[in-house]
């Protein structure tokens, strides 16, 4: 291999990516003689097709770019429009059948014929997510994703995984300050690939990747939260769990092989010992109990019983992608603005899950053993699962890339999951039956890692003295961030990153302490300089 080889979509890629939807007034010019020129053009920008310029011409979102090449202003570059090349992604050899979520297999060898993503089996539907949601219609108020944009809001994928910054662009002379400039790190979830590309490319930059893992994992620490509530069912102690889903597309979204979130709960009783726990994980063997309280998170595409008598293939849930033909379960929460209707017809509506229009998260029932006094709360997001690279070692038989990926992926945590809401709660088994027992909770600080600043969430059962305070891996003081009288109820907390001194504190584990009258609560948090 080359140099060039290597460089997959950069730069150039991206900077020359035309339009294959000529709009008059809006597109440059130089667009529609492009498209004029090509013998087929895509339908829409989906499936991995796109057109670039041939020319040595770079297109940008603005018009007074200082550069030392030639360029144009493209409308494409500011929307979202340009993900979809990539973030929509069907199976063309499946045409849309007689029946929602039926799909034929068309003539072999022979294109679609339409091309018409819609009418084709969806693979991944990341786009289309976000453009029936309500960060596509109107916007959404989430500073967490902003950047500096002022007023907060973001709509587009790029308001996101491209937030704006201050800067230049460039380091061309006269190249102009921008509050606007996306910042070109397109941080997604991905923090299992980055780790392992060394065994594959020693040349890589291992320490640019491991930078670029910390931003996923702040990014994973944003895109839900969780909030508990507490509960007796016929005298038993139980807790609700909530998760809301803070993303514009589902949760999880994007490819289907192995991506998964799941909710860990775990009880103890007064001698803190572990009296029952569900969808526990095995960080030494990567695997997930499926008991029968485990809440996972997924989609699960398959074979369907009438494509299993054309292949020779059992039916049902398959990581075979080129050969599935139907969705078999799909219970990712979605985003904000959902509505059935609008997701059938974006070919990704839940699947042996029930989501009421307008709801954008899920709530599940945990019974505890009596003599539960405290529950510790983790919602979990994993790359990909043991399943899956083992599927791949397996049905590799060409050559030996398949063990080298499961040798990969055990040297190296086994993808190992992030947690990307906690919450840990006191529960009040004094109540009588009849009533809503109040709940002391101590939520995951957002983000995390952090720099410079964090924000840390916690309930109150009861109004009394509160304090919340900050200790380094060494368990010394670092910082008080409340020590006086609070009412019940939800409560939030800004730290800044500095001690009580005032003086920046060191990158580390720091631990986060909250004592009530009802008991001790405490989580850890990292500080990233």
């Amino acid at each position: 291999m080359i140099g060039k080889d290597f460089q997959g979509v950069q730069c150039d890629f991206c900077h020359k990516a035309v339009d294959p939807v000529y709009q008059a007034g809006v597109s440059p010019e130089r667009d529609l003689e492009i498209l004029d020129e090509l013998d087929a053009v895509p339908v829409a920008a989906a499936n991995g097709q796109f057109v670039l310029d041939g020319d040595p011409i770079q297109r940008g979102p603005y018009a007074d770019a200082a550069a030392s090449h030639q360029f144009l202003e493209s409308p494409f570059h500011r929307s979202a429009d340009m993900c979809a090349t990539c973030h929509d992604v069907s199976n063309p050899a499946f045409v849309a059948g007689d029946a929602p979520g039926k799909y034929e297999v068309q003539a072999l060898d022979a294109p679609h014929p339409d091309g018409d993503k819609r009418n084709m089996f969806p693979v991944e539907r990341t786009f289309s997510e976000w453009a029936e949601s309500e960060y596509a219609s109107t916007g959404v108020y989430a500073p967490q994703f902003a950047g500096d944009k002022l007023d907060g809001i973001v709509s587009s994928c790029q308001d996101c995984h491209m937030k704006d910054v201050t800067g230049v662009g460039c380091s061309e002379g006269g190249a102009p300050t921008r509050s606007d400039l996306g910042l070109h790190d397109l941080t997604g979830g991905n923090t299992f690939v980055p780790a392992i590309l060394a065994d594959f490319y020693p040349e890589v930059d291992q320490a640019a990747l491991d930078a670029g893992i910390l931003r996923a994992q702040a990014m994973l620490t944003m895109a839900a939260t969780m909030e508990l509530t507490s509960s007796q069912v016929e005298g038993q102690p139980a807790v609700t769990v909530k998760i809301t889903n803070e993303t514009g597309h589902k949760l999880p979204s994007g490819y289907p092989e192995g991506r998964r979130m799941w909710i860990n709960v775990k009880a103890y009783d007064g001698a803190d010992q572990l009296v029952y726990e569900s969808a526990a994980y095995d960080n030494e063997t990567g695997v997930l109990t499926k008991d029968a309280d485990a809440k996972i998170y997924e989609i699960k595409p398959g074979i369907s019983e009438r494509l299993s008598l054309v292949l020779g293939m059992p039916a049902g849930p398959s990581f075979f992608f080129p050969l599935n033909d139907t969705v078999y379960s799909d219970n990712r929460i979605p985003p904000r603005g959902f509505t059935n209707a609008a997701f059938e017809t974006a070919q990704s509506p839940p699947v042996d899950y029930a989501y009421a229009d307008g709801q954008y998260w899920d709530e599940t029932l945990y019974l505890l053993p009596s003599e539960a006094r405290r529950v510790d709360v983790v919602y979990y997001y994993q790359v990909t699962s043991k399943e899956y690279i083992e599927f791949l070692r397996d049905e590799n038989t060409t050559n030996t890339l398949g063990q080298e990926l499961y040798d990969a992926w055990a040297a190296h945590g086994k993808a190992a999951p992030v947690a990307v809401a906690q919450e840990s709660a006191l529960l009040d088994v004094s109540a009588a039956p009849d009533d809503l027992p109040k709940v002391t909770t101590l939520g995951e600080n957002f983000p995390n890692p952090f720099n410079p600043q964090t924000r840390i969430r916690f309930t109150t059962a009861e109004a009394g003295p509160v304090s919340l305070k900050i200790y380094d891996g060494r368990g010394r003081l670092v910082r008080v961030l409340v020590d006086e009288h609070r009412g019940s109820g939800r409560h939030e907390e800004l730290w800044d990153g500095r001690d009580d001194a005032g003086r920046g504190a060191a990158s580390g584990v720091y631990h986060y302490v909250l004592r009530t009258g009802q008991g001790q609560l405490q989580r850890k948090m990292t500080l990233v300089r």
